[in-house]
Parts: C-alpha cells; structure tokens; sequence
C-alpha cells in the first residue's frame, strides 16, 4: 500500500505529522475490512495523473468487483471530510485503472484518491484504499515534440516543443508543460558507432538549438533530446537521425546566389539603355556645336 506524501516542500514536521495521520487513517481501515483494491498506484505523466490497482485478494473465485473512484483536495478533507467528489466516467466500472486528467484544479496541491470496491449483488460490503497525490511533484516528462530540423554543411538547427497537458488555457488550446515548469534540455549528437565523436549540449530553457561543433558535411548523425524539471526528474528521450548537406551543394548555391543577380543587373543595365537610345542621340545632336568632337563621337558610335 502506498501511503499518502503531503505538502511537499513545506514545514517537514507538519508534513510528517500529516502523514502519519493519513498513514493510520488508512491502516485502521485496511484493518478492519481486509476486502480492498490492493497494489494502488499512480503515475501523472505531463501532469496527467492515472491511478491503477489490483482486485482485492481472493476475488477470482467470487464474482465481478465494480469500483467507484472519489478524490479531495487534502486541505479540503482536513476541514469537511465528507466532501468528497466522485468521478463520473469511473462509477461502477469494472476496469482497474482510472484517467483523472485534468481534475486535479489545484496541480501545486495534494490531492486524496479513494478506490472503493463493491462486490456484485453485496452494494452494503463496499471497501476502499486511498492513496495521495501531488501532480506537480509527482508528474512525470514525456519525450518533447520535434517541429523543424534544417541542415547545411556544418550545421544542424532543431526546434521543439514540450508536452502538451489535460489543461486548457482561456484560449481554448492546451496548456504545455512549460506553462508549469523551467525545463532545461541536453542535447547529445554522435555519429553512428563511433561513441567517441558523441558531443553534449546543455541548451537551457530554450528550445531551439544550432549545432555546429565538430559538424561534418555529408554525414549523418544520431541526436538525442531530453529534457529535465524540477531539478532532478528527467524526462522521456526522443531520438533523430539527420544527414548534413554535402559541400559541392553549398558551392552550387553560393554561385548560383551571386550569378542570378549579377546577370539580373546587367540585363535591366542594357534594357534601360536600349530604351534611352533614342534620346541619348537627339540630345547629343541639340549640342550648340561648341563640342565636335563629342558630337562625332556619338555620330560615330550610332552609325556602327
């Protein structure tokens, strides 16, 4: 049986006195009705909490078991502990795992979860385990989300995003996980089979990234994302295979990115001038005659 963990990070005396009256809250009751789920767990990937259990001992030989699940805010137990709410889509269902999502409203809190089983057709010898919660502390990371990897020769930019939780923002949209924590990412780049070219990035908060050390062109590297919150959990690692550009590539594009131009300049040079021909010529020929030999000149190169 897990015992509940509260008020993490406040006063530990209080938090081991609270913890000590859930703990034999708890037991007392286990004491007294054996006939409880057993092995309850949780787990609240990006702050999306699941509780999961085992059937009581001793019910495969007796009939279907149907379990309801309720779940308070601690602080809310401490002052009315009948206020319990029950969890609609886990009323009565014969599954052994229950998706709280996003109805833990306070993430920062801690939060008890009661597991209560009824045998069918026996609705008076109903027997539940509790177990405590605290999202924020408890939550686990989940591989982030790539959304653009570009390559040139002897560089690679990756972009990311972190994952996305059951909580919607006044927008309308999902909230992320960076709404709730620092996430600090390392990124780790090798090339296959060869661990000693593997070099380690520490990108921060940020989630972007340009790698150019010890970057290769035409070859094809092994990137590993993960990110980190709350100092010490580290998250779920995504991996992805890039290939940089190859060098005769970037010299195709660099010549042609100073042709184009050039030669875009020189045709507008000669189109313009061919369009001014004609007053080029008369003005020359309005000349009062003080210059001859412009005027020959100009003669001379329009006769050709």
């Amino acid at each position: 049986m897990i015992l509940p963990r509260v008020l993490h990070g406040r006063d530990s005396f209080t938090s081991e006195m609270l913890n000590l009256l859930v703990g034999i809250r708890v037991l007392a009751f286990v004491l007294v009705r054996g006939d409880v789920p057993t092995n309850v767990t949780y787990a609240c990937p990006n702050l999306n909490c699941t509780v999961t259990w085992d059937p009581p001992v001793g019910t495969s030989d007796s009939g279907t078991v149907l379990y309801t699940i309720f779940y308070q805010e601690f602080s809310d137990w401490m002052h009315a502990p009948q206020k319990w709410i029950q969890k609609d889509e886990c009323t009565n269902t014969s599954l052994t795992f229950c998706h709280l999502g996003a109805d833990f409203d306070d993430v920062i809190g801690t939060w008890s979860v009661r597991v209560k089983a009824v045998r069918e057709g026996d609705h008076d010898n109903d027997s539940f385990t509790e177990v405590s919660i605290s999202p924020y502390f408890d939550a686990t990371l989940e591989a982030a989300e790539i959304t653009n990897i570009s390559t040139t020769t002897r560089s690679i930019f990756l972009r990311w995003l972190s994952p996305h939780t059951p909580y919607i923002h006044s927008n309308g949209n999902r909230m992320r996980m960076t709404d709730y924590y620092t996430i600090f990412y390392n990124i780790t780049y090798c090339i296959p089979f060869d661990p000693s070219s593997c070099v380690a990035v520490d990108t921060g908060s940020s989630e972007f990234v340009t790698i150019n050390e010890k970057i290769i062109p035409s070859t094809t590297y092994e990137i590993t994302l993960q990110g980190r919150i709350l100092g010490y959990h580290d998250g779920d690692p995504v991996k992805v295979t890039v290939t940089t550009d190859k060098e005769g590539n970037k010299r195709i594009m660099t010549v042609v990115a100073v042709l184009v131009p050039l030669m875009a300049l020189c045709f507008c040079t000669l189109y313009y001038c061919y369009k001014h021909r004609v007053f080029i010529r008369e003005y020359c020929f309005r000349s009062t005659g003080k210059n001859d030999f412009s005027e020959h000149m100009v003669r001379q190169l329009y006769s050709m």
